[in-house]
């Protein structure tokens, strides 16, 4: 029996198992979520730069990533905490650090689907990536002699790529066998870093000289933008990145130009896609919709952040 289906993801043509696209959906912008230091707040901003809280109450709020469910995992530094905020807005702790010394800055999901937090955690160098698992059991994936390790972020092939505040702004490549390199250096201080669209171009934020940098392979480094306080960084599904700023949140299209995404900010450490997965809206076409959601997503999609 052969079915044909139009709908949020396009013309499918469902025969026996098999799933094919026949012709792509429109672009559907997304929406996402930013962590404000000073306010305390987590946003979320809607494709029209609209902010709304998702929750408040935090202790310096950095870095955010977002699971394959739509919950925000929020790295507080005064609290030495990550938290978990869930669609609705309802928050609880995920993790505490047991040192008040531990500050967590970065997370993101690797590719196994367990969270990764950097951050001055350790006392001293070398600091500490930890690697959390869906339980909320801690481990410790890799020690760095970073001074200060911040955000971090995973290639297409499991590489993690951290920048280094300190150490004339270095990006270390720590392999899925532990191996740390220098990936590139001399960018200023680091604040933060993505991947790209391509799963293996770098972009990084250097925050006090306002550079914005991509970095197609190792020891390459490219400017493509000069802003004020650059820190959070995030892409979408569109292939626009987006950086966090002092009072801003500004948008740097495919082709480079720019534009203001959102204001009334008062310093954006953290960025990420809150749009679902595709084929997490198909699900709401019942037993069909699920049917589509699983062919699509198998093979393709993990838990991450973006």
């Amino acid at each position: 029996m052969i079915f044909r289906i139009g709908g949020a993801f396009g013309l499918f043509i469902l025969a026996g198992l098999g799933v094919v696209l026949l012709d792509p959906a429109p672009a559907i912008a997304d929406t996402m979520v930013a962590s404000d230091v000073n306010a305390g707040v987590v946003y979320t901003i809607a494709p029209n730069g609209q902010k709304t809280v998702l929750a408040s109450g935090f202790g310096q709020p950095h870095g955010l990533a977002v699971d394959a469910s739509g919950n925000v995992y929020v790295a507080e530094v005064t609290g030495d905490r990550i938290w978990r905020i869930s669609e609705s807005g309802e928050k609880s702790i995920f993790y505490s650090f047991a040192s008040a010394t531990d500050n967590p800055e970065g997370v993101a999901f690797g590719p196994d689907g367990a969270l990764y937090v950097s951050g001055t955690i350790g006392a001293t160098a070398p600091h500490h990536i930890i690697r959390i698992d869906s339980l909320g059991s801690a481990s410790v994936y890799a020690s760095v002699v970073l001074p200060v390790p911040l955000g971090l972020t995973f290639d297409s092939t499991g590489n993690l790529c951290v920048p280094d505040f300190g150490n004339n702004g270095t990006i270390w490549k720590i392999t899925p066998t532990h191996q740390v390199s220098t990936y590139v250096s001399n960018l200023g201080f680091l604040a933060n870093v993505i991947i790209g669209p391509d799963g293996k171009t770098l972009y990084a934020a250097s925050i006090f000289n306002g550079n914005v940098w991509r970095i197609p392979s190792a020891g390459q480094a490219n400017l493509i933008a000069h802003l004020s306080t650059p820190d959070g960084l995030a892409f979408d599904t569109m292939g626009n990145l987006y950086v966090g700023q002092d009072t801003q949140i500004t948008k740097i299209a495919p082709d480079g130009s720019s534009s203001v995404f959102a204001t009334g900010v008062t310093d954006v450490r953290g960025l990420a896609v809150l749009t679902p997965l595709p084929g997490s809206a198909a699900a709401g076409a019942g037993l069909l919709g699920l049917l589509i959601a699983a062919r699509l997503r198998k093979g393709r999609y993990s838990p991450r952040i973006e």
